[in-house]
């Protein structure tokens, strides 16, 4: 899924936010702040620092006097967007409130996520409660083997070709769902490769966490320079030594004998494509 798509006015410091949750309840106020008040990422805090912004999120159909009880939030949000904002009479909504994607997360404690722009193809676990904005795509699953492939070359390449270039961004490629991750073929794999790959996707992500966690408490939002981007542009031998381990298992799931950083972009492209159609036919 793509996140919420809402104008910039929605989105509130997360000192702000926390501020209208301790509030103690007026008389017009009597629903709970934190109800309507949810951390936001967006696509460039999944590779960088995060923003730590929040927003004022009244769901799919709130009605306007059911949100006129959260008080201090509606005030706030009727003053900077206004009645008829966003062309719409339902000011107080998001243009695009994704009640599917909503739907398909509140299954889960978390939830994968990627920057629809990034120069490096990078897959990171999210809380449920944070909701995404629409310059992130979203994986409604908490199984870290869905994690492995997506975060794997093979999909990586998949995704490059499948992906819009962007002109402002020379060496950075859209992720479109319907030709990045629709069409994209997954292998059809026992339990045992199954567990392997959720290993290697485990490993990765701890060694990555521990790289960021060296520069410093992300409480504090000093982390020495250290985010994703820093870190893929680096690729150190650790990082290195997980992904061969993932990629290893993607192609074993593949029933794939080759050495994975031997294997030429053209070639995993052209097994995938053979792939795609041996099961359009059957």
């Amino acid at each position: 899924f793509q996140g919420v798509i809402k104008s910039n006015d929605f989105v509130v410091s997360e000192q702000q936010a926390k501020r209208w949750i301790a509030m103690t309840s007026s008389p017009k106020a009597i629903r709970d702040n934190k109800d309507i008040l949810k951390p936001l990422v967006i696509g460039r805090d999944l590779n960088g620092h995060n923003s730590k912004n929040w927003v004022i999120d009244f769901g799919v159909d709130m009605s306007l006097r059911e949100a006129m009880r959260y008080m201090f939030p509606y005030e706030y949000l009727k003053k900077v967007v206004g009645k008829g904002a966003n062309g719409s009479d339902k000011w107080w909504l998001f243009q695009s409130a994704r009640p599917g994607m909503r739907a398909a997360l509140s299954k889960y404690n978390r939830y994968i996520a990627t920057s629809r722009v990034s120069k490096h193809r990078i897959f990171v676990w999210i809380d449920s409660d944070v909701l995404p904005d629409s310059t992130t795509v979203v994986f409604a699953t908490d199984d870290d083997y869905d994690f492995g492939i997506l975060q794997s070359r093979v999909h990586e390449v998949w995704a490059t070709a499948n992906g819009a270039q962007l002109r402002e961004l020379e060496s950075g490629r859209r992720y479109m769902q319907t030709t990045c991750f629709n069409t994209f073929p997954f292998p059809e794999v026992n339990a045992s490769l199954q567990e392997t790959i959720r290993e290697a996707a485990r490993n990765l992500v701890i060694s990555r966490e521990s790289w960021l966690a060296a520069g410093g408490s992300p409480e504090s939002g000093e982390r020495d320079g250290r985010t994703l981007t820093a870190l893929y542009n680096e690729f150190p031998d650790e990082l290195a030594e997980c992904h061969a381990a993932l990629d290893r298992a993607v192609f074993d799931a593949y029933g794939w004998s080759d050495v994975p950083s031997e294997l030429a972009d053209d070639a995993i492209l052209e097994r995938l494509l053979a792939l795609n159609l041996e099961r359009e036919a059957a």
